[in-house]
């Protein structure tokens, strides 16, 4: 399995991970931040920047999002995003039905919807 990122998702990242109050209760020095970085970019693949091939009303904000998991044709987008991503796997709004249509071969599942989903696929012993 092969995690995807763009430069733009990179850039969020810091940004989201450099405010006061996320290093202040992560415990995050700038080594801690460089280390992070260097070993996220060791174990993705950074794509360029997608186009924009899908319109997101709720949050214009997370399209590059669906925008790299499409052109990265990834299988999954793990969010806990339920207001602006999960909510179009329901398929129950306009956009909604618009991206299942479109993209059936990709699932936009929790973190934990994730893990029972690899869970699932994994050959049982015995």
């Amino acid at each position: 399995m092969e995690w995807l990122l763009s430069p733009s998702i990179l850039a969020e990242v810091h940004e989201v991970l450099d405010r006061d109050e996320v290093r202040w209760k992560l415990r995050l020095g700038d080594d801690d931040m460089a280390e992070f970085f260097s070993r996220l970019e060791a174990c993705a693949e950074v794509l360029p920047e997608p186009p924009s091939t899908f319109a997101l009303p709720r949050d214009p904000d997370d399209e590059i999002y669906t925008n790299l998991a499409v052109a990265g044709h990834a299988s999954y987008l793990v969010s806990w995003n339920k207001r602006h991503l999960n909510y179009l796997m329901e398929g129950d709004t306009p956009e909604g039905a618009d991206f299942c249509a479109r993209y059936p071969g990709l699932k936009i599942l929790t973190p934990v919807e994730f893990l029972e989903e690899l869970r699932a696929s994994r050959p049982q012993a015995g």
